[in-house]
């Protein structure tokens, strides 16, 4: 019954254009169990998990963080699009530069909102880099 009360509010969220964090996992001595129950909420659609212990921080961000290979991969598509540029000219490079201006703002709004989110209020003062770099990029978004 909790299930899709979960979905729901993930649901909503999606709608108001937010981001949304699963509850807390209390058992945080039991990093098997968090693991399930991060890969459960991001399967789910949630965003990130609320933590409340230090420990339970590289598995969440394993989890809902970029993987490698979607870093690569905005890193290489630029790459090739500019290698493109540079031996055929922008007209024959047109397609990899059309997937470079949807690609790489969402990587980059991606990690920024991670960061925001593990950094909690603070992350949207101006008290940390995070925001001075959100703002401006969430406006281009």
């Amino acid at each position: 019954a909790l299930l899709p009360s979960l979905a729901h509010c993930v649901l909503v969220a999606r709608a108001c254009n937010r981001v949304v964090l699963d509850g807390v996992h209390l058992d945080f001595r039991d990093a098997e169990s968090f693991s399930r129950a991060c890969i459960q909420g991001r399967d789910l659609g949630f965003d990130g998990k609320t933590l409340i212990h230090p420990s339970q921080i590289d598995i969440a961000n394993s989890v809902f963080g970029p993987s490698p290979d979607e870093i690569d991969q905005a890193r290489l598509l630029t790459m090739y699009a500019a290698w493109k540029m540079d031996t055929h000219g922008k007209k024959v490079a047109r397609q990899e530069i059309s997937m470079i201006k949807v690609d790489a703002p969402n990587m980059v709004m991606n990690v920024l909102d991670r960061a925001i989110q593990c950094l909690g209020s603070i992350g949207v003062s101006d008290d940390t880099p995070a925001a001075a770099v959100w703002r401006p990029t969430r406006a281009r978004h």
